[in-house]
């Protein structure tokens, strides 16, 4: 007889086991607060950049470049990337990787590809990237002469399909209505798919007095081919 309480027992403690280990069911709720992505990209589907843009030319720019000058002479200079350590470096668990002191060249572990290739936006700088320097898709190009506002002169569908980050879209039939926006004094680019409405729109543009437009042209399907990133647009 206490043979089968004990049993019985037994059985009941594995049961209960059993049950706790498993899932606990109970009513459900739905998520109060609504995704933070999503809200941010429902407000920002409210605004019109394109308005904010056209009101507000000194708050935004195509490139944030160093203002670095013409040199008068080819000269070969060389870059040291060595980085001195201002104190100890250790992981997660206090075991030191590097001390204070220790010279670093991050070029020993990193390989470049490709060249790093400095022009200004004069037209002669243009021609000799396009004519002398043919970048490759592992080169990179540096516009290094200022603040310059790009401007992507392909239709709308074009825009929105990929374009240049912070490239504004004034397409070239449409070009002559917005030539109050661009100041004569600030350095412009223009491009296009292939290069000929870039330069029918420097040929507009320049006839209102603005001589600082360029052309940009490699063209966005220089662009791409070098291998850098377009932005794409809802609607597209």
């Amino acid at each position: 007889m206490c043979l089968r309480k004990w049993a019985a027992s037994a059985s009941a403690l594995l049961l209960s086991a059993h049950a706790l280990a498993g899932p606990t069911l109970g009513p459900t709720y739905p998520i109060a607060e609504p995704d933070t992505l999503e809200e941010i990209k429902r407000s920002a589907s409210t605004k019109d950049w394109q308005s904010w843009m056209r009101k507000q030319p000194a708050d935004y720019s195509a490139f944030q470049s160093a203002r670095l000058p013409h040199a008068k002479r080819d000269a070969v200079r060389m870059f040291d990337p060595t980085y001195i350590l201002p104190n100890d470096i250790a992981d997660e668990n206090g075991k030191l990787i590097a001390a204070k002191g220790t010279r670093i060249n991050v070029y020993t572990k990193l390989k470049m590809r490709g060249r790093m290739i400095v022009i200004g936006s004069t037209d002669a700088h243009f021609r000799w990237l396009s004519e002398v320097a043919q970048p490759t898709r592992d080169d990179k190009v540096l516009l290094a002469s200022g603040n310059v506002s790009l401007i992507d002169v392909r239709t709308p569908a074009e825009y929105r399909a990929g374009h240049i980050a912070g490239a504004i879209n004034r397409p070239l039939n449409d070009l002559s209505h917005h030539v109050a926006e661009i100041s004569p004094e600030r350095e412009v680019v223009l491009y296009c798919s292939s290069g000929f409405r870039s330069a029918m729109g420097v040929m507009a543009l320049q006839l209102e007095g603005r001589h600082q437009v360029k052309g940009f042209a490699p063209s966005i399907e220089g662009w791409k081919a070098a291998g850098e990133p377009v932005v794409t647009t809802e609607g597209a």
